[in-house]
């Protein structure tokens, strides 16, 4: 429940970031960091968009959460959890992401592996993001995302510290 939570916590933010205090921090090569407060929670997100115009974001917040997130207004996935692969240089892992409809999250704390997915994330490859039964939605290269995921990592580092 505690996981269902956060993941709604990041749709809302993400969703329509209004409701929410958001800083921009950096703008680099296509990547956006943003740091927010939702609801007393601190989020440090990295966002890029695809050419189909797709947000593709990394979130990381103070109370320890880290998820990732795929969201389009012409998304029209059923609601509840869905199960998913996040592929990243030929190296695959499933979540069970939870949908609003237009937006699909993952739970980094739901895989075992996420630590590896992080160290993955820098490799400047690509992210895509498959059906579990196969078959590649859409994808997002990761290129010039070195920089701005250490600037994330270390906005996520500052706010889990200030929240202790």
């Amino acid at each position: 429940m505690k996981n269902l939570k956060s993941a709604c916590l990041a749709i809302a933010l993400l969703a329509n970031p209004a409701m929410a205090e958001l800083e921009v921090l950096a703008e680099q090569d296509g990547w956006s960091v943003l740091r927010s407060d939702t609801e007393g929670v601190v989020w440090c997100s990295l966002q890029t968009l695809n050419e189909q115009g797709v947000k593709f974001a990394f979130n990381g917040s103070d109370r320890r959460d880290a998820t990732l997130l795929f969201r389009d207004d012409s998304f029209d996935f059923e609601r509840g959890e869905q199960p998913m692969v996040v592929e990243i240089g030929g190296v695959s892992w499933q979540y069970n992401m939870v949908t609003d409809g237009k937006s699909m999250i993952a739970n980094l704390r739901d895989n075992p592996r996420s630590d590896d997915l992080m160290d993955a994330l820098s490799n400047e490859a690509e992210v895509s993001l498959q059906h579990a039964n196969g078959g590649p939605i859409l994808s997002w290269p990761l290129a010039g995302i070195d920089q701005p995921f250490r600037l994330t990592l270390q906005c996520w580092e500052q706010a889990v510290t200030a929240r202790q």
